[in-house]
């Protein structure tokens, strides 16, 4: 992702080589400049073959930045935490939203920082397995012994962790304290560092558990209490979600230039008149 180009003209990838927008084209790519600040080169293709689609996209990505109040380096955070999810993964989202934020003053520690937010989320799949285990056989899971004196400290540092009580751990914390220390451990060095604000983890933590890709809802239950605690209002929140929705734009980002492939393929295909 760039800063838009200084002249009208652009590589087209639709067929390979440049042609000059259309008058509508060069306003819905200047709209979106001046509403977002910034050019995708991936959405360049969408604004060739369907500049309506772009003009409908500019309104709905910029709704927030318009109406919310976060600033704009926590925003980036919110974008890099459904880009850079484990159930989404997007190179160009990661790449194109940490630039942002390091123009928004972000260091790179902030950044490592987030994704390292991120990597927590794994353990989503050992809490469903605990749980499926023990309704499907009530007390298989209890790996290690796990006496009431370590659960209750295990319990304590998840909530120095986490900023709250989640009884949807209990079951895991039993079945393997070792593990769950672990694991606490690995989690705290990103949430407890004091690298980011623990209003700011929490929001980084609702983006990625209520995006599209991954919707954890007991996990985001938690983080949503947890930022509560902390003062975060309720319109920061939906803020938040308003913004990360739009990691759905990506099946075009993606998908287009695949089409743009298909019509050369096609165009390839078709004989040369009096060939």
């Amino acid at each position: 992702m760039t800063d838009v180009r200084a002249n009208n003209r652009t590589t087209s990838t639709a067929d390979g080589g440049e042609e000059e927008l259309t008058a509508t084209q060069r306003e819905i790519r200047a709209e979106f400049v001046r509403r977002r600040g910034y050019w995708a080169d991936d959405w360049q293709l969408i604004l060739e073959l369907a500049p309506e689609i772009m003009a409908a996209y500019t309104d709905v990505s910029a709704y927030a930045w318009e109406t919310g109040s976060l600033d704009a380096k926590t925003r980036e955070f919110m974008y890099i935490a459904t880009t850079a999810s484990v159930t989404h993964i997007h190179p160009i989202g990661i790449r194109t939203h940490g630039r942002n934020a390091l123009r928004a003053g972000a260091t790179p520690r902030e950044l490592v920082t987030v994704l390292a937010l991120l990597g927590g989320m794994g353990i989503a799949g050992y809490l469903l397995a605990v749980d499926v285990l023990e309704e499907v056989q009530p007390g298989s899971t209890a790996i290690r012994p796990c006496g009431q004196e370590r659960f209750q400290q295990l319990r304590a540092d998840y909530e120095t962790v986490f900023g709250t009580w989640d009884e949807g751990a209990a079951a895991a914390i039993r079945s393997d304290p070792e593990f769950f220390t672990v694991f606490l451990s690995w989690a705290g060095s990103a949430r407890v560092a004091g690298v980011l604000s623990p209003r700011v983890v929490a929001l980084i933590s609702i983006a990625a558990n209520a995006s599209i890709t991954h919707m954890d809802r007991a996990t985001l239950t938690r983080e949503v209490r947890a930022a509560l605690g902390l003062g975060v209002t309720p319109a920061e929140i939906l803020e938040v979600c308003n913004m990360t929705s739009g990691v759905s734009v990506h099946s075009l980002t993606v998908g287009v230039p695949i089409v743009a492939e298909l019509m050369r393929e096609t165009d390839s295909a078709v004989p040369a008149r009096g060939a």
